[in-house]
């Protein structure tokens, strides 16, 4: 989703659904869970650095904690995840 291609509305609103994600995440043991941020192209996206967050979000342990909230993401196409060493 491009941010010349979505309502800003639209990006409020997944914003918003993200940030529950997060939290539910964090309720699940994984603490280090980061808050959702506004990539360069205006989506909303989840920036991980496993060497500073300690995890790999495509870890099998971490997609399962995912999975457990994953109601709470929106329905959109593609993974909301930019992950970095």
């Amino acid at each position: 989703m491009k941010n010349d291609d979505c309502p800003h509305s639209l990006v409020v609103q997944v914003l918003h659904q993200e940030q529950a994600f997060a939290r539910c995440i964090r309720s699940r043991g994984l603490p280090k869970w980061p808050d959702p941020t506004i990539d360069s192209r205006g989506r909303p996206m989840f920036a991980v650095s496993i060497s500073k967050d300690g995890f790999n979000p495509y870890s099998a342990p971490i997609w399962a904690k995912t999975n457990k909230c994953s109601h709470l993401m929106p329905d959109l196409p593609g993974a909301p995840f930019q992950v970095s060493p």
